[in-house]
C-alpha cells in the first residue's frame, strides 16, 4: 500500500509522526518536497535546486515544458498529462535517482523525491 504527498507547509514534526505511522501500518511513503511538482519537472530536466511551489507552476508553465498554465492540469484526469511525461518516464527516474543520491532524507531535504524509487515496483516491471 502507498501513499503520496508533498510537504507543502508540513512541518518536520508532522513527517515524523507520518512515517511512523507508516512504518507501523506497512504503507509506503512517496513524497516529494515541496511538491509533487518537483517530480514532474524530472520529466523535462535534472533538477538539484530548490523551488517553491509557485515557482515550479511558473516554470511547468512556460514553453519547454506545458507551454500553457500549468495550473490548468491540477485535479485533472491522469491521461491528459500522458502526451507530456508518458515517454519520459525513464528520464524522470534517471533524474530521480542522481537526486536521491546527494539528497535522501525526506524530513530535511529539499529538493526531495523518492517516487522513482518505488516505479518498478507500482507498474510491476524489471524495466526503468
Amino acid at each position: 500500500m502507498y501513499v503520496v504527498f508533498d510537504r507543502d507547509k508540513h512541518d518536520k514534526k508532522e513527517l515524523l509522526r507520518c512515517k511512523k505511522l507508516a512504518r507501523e501500518n506497512n504503507i509506503t511513503i512517496l513524497f516529494s518536497s515541496i511538491c509533487f511538482e518537483i517530480w514532474i519537472l524530472m520529466h523535462f530536466e535534472p533538477v538539484f535546486s530548490s523551488y517553491s511551489s509557485d515557482e515550479l507552476f511558473k516554470k511547468l508553465s512556460g514553453p519547454k515544458y506545458f507551454d500553457q498554465d500549468y495550473k490548468d492540469f491540477k485535479g485533472v484526469d491522469i491521461r491528459k498529462l500522458r502526451p507530456f511525461l508518458f515517454d519520459n518516464v525513464q528520464f524522470a527516474k534517471d533524474n530521480a535517482d542522481k537526486l536521491y543520491k546527494i539528497h535522501h532524507d525526506m524530513i530535511n531535504d529539499d529538493p526531495f523525491t523518492n517516487v522513482g524509487n518505488y516505479l518498478k515496483e507500482i507498474f510491476q516491471t524489471n524495466e526503468l
